[in-house]
């Protein structure tokens, strides 16, 4: 029958070695002999440490996600502004086109977004005040949601060509010649931001007359 000296042995004996010493004693024969067997130690903190090191890891990897999580909102967020402005931007860039198919034209004398450039001044687009209704046409074919402000266009009359080429037809394309007699050119020009007033963009296009 094991004395209580022999489980103590037994049992601290199989804890690593550690910072505290535990002596534990033997009984031998009837004469109640105490004989010290062995030094039993625990742990000095290793697991603590690891667990330390572990849980910084995982903290380290735990921003990191957060930070390139943000990033993604972000350019997400951009993205999305610029598809808005370029929506709006190409919807009052088609206004202007649709301006153009009428009967009749009004005078190209700077009010109301139409011009007339010149070689003195050969584009307005890059040079007026965008935010001024005065100076530009702002859209009005139906409200646009999410954007900051509803887009505007203007209309620049370019100097006309003579053409009198003969076998000339009214097409566009490289390489053939337009229609005989004086043919008008149009620029068109449409702002619409998106979101922000910082997501801006600017859609062009020459009109035939």
């Amino acid at each position: 029958m094991k004395s209580i000296a022999d489980i103590c042995c037994s049992s601290f004996s199989s804890f690593p070695r550690g910072r505290f010493t535990f002596i534990c004693m033997r009984r031998r024969g009837s004469n109640n002999a105490w004989k010290r067997v062995k030094k039993c130690r625990i742990q000095r903190g290793a697991a603590l440490i690891a667990s330390l090191v572990f849980l910084l890891i995982m903290t380290l990897i735990g921003v990191t996600g957060l930070q390139v999580s943000s990033m993604e909102e972000k350019m997400t967020g951009n993205m999305r502004d610029r598809d808005l402005a370029f929506q709006a931007a190409e919807s009052a860039l088609r206004a202007g086109e649709t301006f153009m198919t009428a009967a009749t034209l009004p005078a190209f004398d700077g009010t109301s977004g139409h011009y007339a450039t010149s070689a003195a001044q050969p584009a307005f687009w890059d040079s007026i005040d965008w935010s001024d209704p005065a100076q530009t046409t702002t859209y009005s074919g139906g409200a646009l949601s999410n954007v900051y402000a509803a887009p505007a266009y203007i209309i620049e009359q370019l100097p006309a060509t003579a053409d009198a080429a003969a076998g000339s037809s009214g097409s566009l394309e490289a390489g053939i010649p337009p229609a005989g007699g004086n043919v008008s050119w149009y620029r068109i020009t449409a702002r619409g931001m998106g979101g922000t007033a910082q997501a801006v963009v600017v859609l062009q296009s020459i009109y035939r007359r």
